[in-house]
């Protein structure tokens, strides 16, 4: 018996998915979510999440790493955060994320934007009492003050270096001649790939 991994996805869920590429990166310029696939694989994209205001994530630029499976969008996306943060619903250690919309409450009318902003609002409302990382949550109910300095200085440390690339990112792209805004755009919609950005940007 044949295994079900690696199953390759049918046209329905292909196109599916090309329409959700094309979504996400119409929105991606005024979202705080933004994704889009690896070297054009649409089995595995890369999305961010930007730290939202008034939260120690807040200045952060977070990247997750979405593999889809064969039977998306009947199974969810597995996400997981490739940069570090200090939250209770997601591993210090592996960037796991324990959230209902990727396990148990995922459901076919989702879709992996979806998924980012719920990933969004995790960070604005930990879950404590369901927690990925007991140590992070044990601070978070015990030391609040603690916690907030912890996930402040590991945003500061791992998510803003993110952002200081991207700021160099932006600079080479603008030295080739393009605008500052073309050229943030093209690397938020590619997951801040310099290379797949400048692409994107030629044939434009």
């Amino acid at each position: 018996m044949a295994a079900k991994a690696g199953k390759a996805i049918r046209p329905r869920e292909l196109k599916r998915l090309e329409k959700e590429l094309q979504d996400i990166r119409a929105l991606s310029s005024e979202s705080s979510v933004s994704a889009d696939s690896v070297e054009g694989d649409l089995t595995h994209w890369k999305g961010s999440v930007k730290g939202p205001e008034g939260t120690p994530y807040s200045g952060g630029c977070f990247v997750i790493d979405i593999a889809i499976p064969g039977d998306y969008p009947y199974n969810p996306p597995k996400m997981k955060f490739d940069t570090k943060i200090w939250h209770p619903n997601i591993s210090s250690q592996t960037g796991a994320i324990c959230l209902d919309v990727l396990g148990k409450e995922w459901s076919p009318a989702l879709t992996i934007r979806t998924a980012l902003l719920s990933i969004l609002a995790l960070l604005s409302a930990p879950e404590p009492d369901d927690p990925q990382d007991a140590e992070v949550a044990d601070m978070y109910k015990k030391n609040r003050d603690k916690f907030i300095q912890t996930a402040k200085y590991w945003t500061e440390t791992f998510a803003s270096e993110v952002k200081s690339t991207v700021d160099e990112k932006v600079e080479t792209l603008v030295d080739m001649g393009f605008s500052r805004q073309d050229a943030k755009s093209a690397l938020e919609k590619h997951g801040y790939d310099e290379t797949l950005a400048l692409n994107s940007l030629l044939e434009g």
